[in-house]
């Protein structure tokens, strides 16, 4: 069954400045305090903490949503990329324990289409960007730890 036509005309149809706007979220380029406050981690595991630091990053764009299901299959059909992951559906909770489960699906699961798609390796990544990137006729690729620790940090360059 092929997937509804929303993503796909999405993507082949010109994209104006402000629809793109509306994808993906503008990190300007300023410095900003980058490295750990203290460790969340078993403090046996957890490695040296490195001091921190003010780093200056150039702006960059961050896509404001994990990629999903709809967009996933969509890339596959498109590249025939040898994909070794598994589809995932949700299911009722196991004995009333859980408000909801996964559990592997043979094939693509119905209804899943905005859920954020899952076991998908830093090489499907990757390839993803790089087919994205020809979609948007941009460069897309999966963000540094410095940009990602930036966006979530926001624009403030104080130490908290």
């Amino acid at each position: 069954m092929p997937p509804p036509m929303k993503f796909r005309e999405a993507l082949s149809a010109f994209r104006s400045d402000e629809e793109e706007k509306n994808d993906f979220a503008h990190i300007p380029a300023s410095p900003f305090v980058y490295g750990p406050e203290e460790c969340y981690e078993r403090l046996e595991q957890c490695p040296p903490l490195k001091p921190r630091q003010a780093i200056d990053l150039p702006k960059f764009w961050l896509a404001k949503k994990p990629v999903t299901y709809l967009q996933w299959r969509t890339f596959l059909e498109e590249t025939g990329h040898n994909w070794i992951g598994t589809w995932y559906r949700v299911v009722k909770g196991w004995r009333r324990i859980f408000i909801r489960a996964f559990a592997p699906s043979a094939a693509y699961p119905e209804k899943h289409d905005d859920l954020p798609i899952v076991d998908v390796t830093q090489h499907d990544a990757f390839a993803y960007c790089d087919w994205l990137s020809g979609k948007l006729n941009r460069h897309c690729t999966l963000p540094t730890e410095e940009q990602w620790e930036k966006a979530a940090r926001g624009h403030s360059t104080s130490s908290g």
